[in-house]
């Protein structure tokens, strides 16, 4: 079958795909802390202790350090049975395709405590369904980048096709960063008195709109058709050993800086927002 070169149409397509990745991943970055152990004038309750390890590493820290270190090992086992792959209809696409429901449904769980309130039992549900999630999201993106290269066939349609994807990137960034605009436009329109579930409605309802999202490009690019010749015989085992390293290190640096860092979710909140009147006001002061 000769090779139909990469689509303008099909290019928005395959950004379809990150916008939704990146609304996930950056919704649990951004509002986990915020949702398990929110600050004071949030409206929110707590949902797992505040306790730290050695004085230095919140809890909600290591149970989010949890999923990325699972799936420090686990990123490249994918990559390695995807790159192995022969099934019919490609070695990305159907890959991808069973990733999406399983990224939905842990995905809502992760932001659906067991227990109405402050408990142990949530942060053990919070490390299992994080860990799955993690999982579940690396079965998509993987085979998700491992596409781009194989798509395109210079050098210039890998840089287009790079920035659109680093462009879908971004507007998930914007999606996550507005879930608290979204749940109060849910509080005022669906008269939902209580703040926990109207963020809960909100994360729940993207999470849909994301899996739409990362259904365009498994629904929309034919792997067998659009893939261009000679792109896809990179030796696995070289693959296979930079998506390692890759990841080790990604995921690691993700840990250092955005949790062990961060050991109060309150603390980081609170002080964000009462920067500019915590050196001139002694009770604000006491607040942070």
């Amino acid at each position: 079958m000769p090779v139909v070169k990469f689509p303008f149409r099909k290019q928005l397509a395959y950004t379809c795909g990150m916008i939704g990745w990146s609304m996930m991943t950056n919704t649990i970055i951004v509002m986990l802390p915020y949702f398990y152990l929110p600050p004071s004038n949030s409206g929110l309750k707590p949902f797992v202790p505040q306790l730290l390890l050695f004085g230095v590493v919140n809890i909600l820290s290591l149970i989010a350090a949890s999923g990325r270190f699972v799936d420090a090992v686990y990123d490249p086992l994918i990559a390695s049975f995807s790159d192995k792959s022969t099934n019919k209809q490609g070695r990305r696409i159907p890959f991808m395709k069973w990733a999406i429901l399983p990224a939905i449904f842990f995905f809502c769980l992760t932001f659906y405590p067991l227990v109405k309130g402050e408990s142990m039992y949530n942060a053990y549900w919070l490390t299992v369904n994080m860990i799955c999630f993690f999982m579940s999201a690396t079965t998509y993106i993987i085979p998700y980048n491992a596409l781009l290269p194989e798509l395109t066939e210079t050098a210039a349609e890998k840089v287009k096709l790079s920035s659109f994807q680093q462009v879908g990137f971004i507007i998930g960034i914007i999606f996550s960063a507005l879930i608290n605009n979204f749940a109060d436009l849910v509080q005022k329109l669906f008269t939902v008195t209580d703040r926990d579930a109207a963020v809960q409605y909100t994360i729940w309802s993207m999470s849909l709109l994301a899996g739409l999202c990362m259904l365009v490009p498994v629904l929309f690019i034919n792997e067998k058709k659009n893939i261009q010749t000679g792109n896809h015989l990179i030796c696995p085992s070289c693959r296979l050993s930079a998506q390692l390293l890759v990841t080790a290190t990604l995921n690691i640096t993700w840990f250092l800086i955005f949790r062990i860092t961060w050991p109060s979710a309150s603390y980081q909140a609170g002080c964000f927002i009462l920067l500019p009147c915590c050196c001139t006001c002694p009770s604000r002061r006491a607040g942070c």
